[in-house]
């Protein structure tokens, strides 16, 4: 059991001190992928050990008689969570807990899955209103272009991908508009509205988790340095500031993702600094490494200080 109230302890830890250490690391020199990953994977890890860690304290017995005979006969690490046997009212009261656990965990995962299908039923509702309006081609069917002078471009991610561009963007020059297009194509493939969606949902049902709290700031902000990045690797440093400082800035709509509607300055500070280009496989590798990291590290790390400060 005390290991099972001491993974909980970690959790609540990470939750706290997460941001702070994320929230150092600069942007700017760090692979903005790696950090989404790691942001989403420390809030992965949280939900996880809670779950895991609340089951076992609440279960009557912790569980153990839902393991097989022979793991637990065979391994030692079931005495772990062991603490003899369960008094009737101790069975009576986890039985009740883990319901109402459970209760709150599926009316959450409830609000999260109709948060997000009222995002996809926004998104055609504005898909729909600017077909009606745009104009199409089709060979770039997902394209919609709109008269208007001024340089604007945004995505929409619905039942149906739309990026929307203004005939502004096409004055810019060649290698703007593909810098323009890499970067709300890269939000489209990156599934960077359903992720920004999800923290936006999390820190608005539990504010006061600083780790949610915070999440979604910083992710918002990660996706457009992603999407540059993307943008950079398919047109170059130049064309990606070029279209950057040029693009305007308007109302869009909530769903979507506009290439010039957030971080303006750390975005053009990042493009003006020359980085070593990594390629493809060494920036998957070190990907992963980040987000096992975030995810298998802190928790037995919190659980070991915790046992040792429990122990003296």
């Amino acid at each position: 059991m005390i290991y099972a109230l001491l993974l909980l302890v970690s959790a609540v830890v990470v939750c706290v001190s997460a941001p702070s250490v994320l929230s150092r690391i600069d942007s700017i020199k760090c692979d903005p992928a790696l950090l989404i990953g790691a942001w989403l994977a420390a809030i992965a890890g949280v939900v996880v050990a809670v779950i895991g860690s609340s089951i076992v304290l609440l279960l009557p017995g912790h569980g153990l008689h839902l393991i097989p005979s022979f793991m637990t006969s065979h391994w030692p690490w079931h005495r772990m969570i062991a603490h003899g046997a369960s008094t009737p009212v101790e069975q009576v009261t986890g039985i009740v807990a883990v319901i109402l656990f459970s209760a709150i965990g599926t009316c959450f995962s409830v609000r999260l899955v109709v948060a997000n299908k009222k995002r996809i039923r926004k998104s055609e509702k504005h898909i729909a209103v600017l077909e009606a309006v745009a104009q199409t081609d089709h060979r770039q069917p997902e394209v919609l272009r709109l008269s208007h002078e001024d340089p604007i471009a945004f995505s929409i991610s619905g039942v149906r991908d739309r990026i929307v561009i203004t005939d502004g963007v096409f004055q810019l020059g060649e290698d703007a508009v593909a810098a323009v297009f890499a970067h709300e194509r890269a939000h489209l493939r990156g599934h960077h509205h359903s992720i920004v969606g999800c923290t936006r949902v999390l820190a608005e049902c539990l504010p006061f988790v600083p780790l949610f709290r915070h999440a979604h700031p910083a992710i918002a902000e990660l996706v457009e340095l992603s999407a540059d990045a993307s943008a950079v690797q398919e047109c170059g440093d130049d064309a990606v500031r070029s279209a950057l400082v040029r693009m305007v800035f308007r109302c869009t709509p909530s769903v979507a993702l506009a290439m010039a509607d957030r971080a303006i300055e750390r975005r053009l500070l990042r493009l003006s600094r020359r980085r070593r280009r990594r390629g493809p496989v060494r920036r998957v590798i070190l990907r992963i490494a980040a987000v096992a990291l975030v995810t298998f590290i802190p928790f037995p790390l919190a659980v070991g200080l915790l046992h040792l400060v429990v122990l003296a």
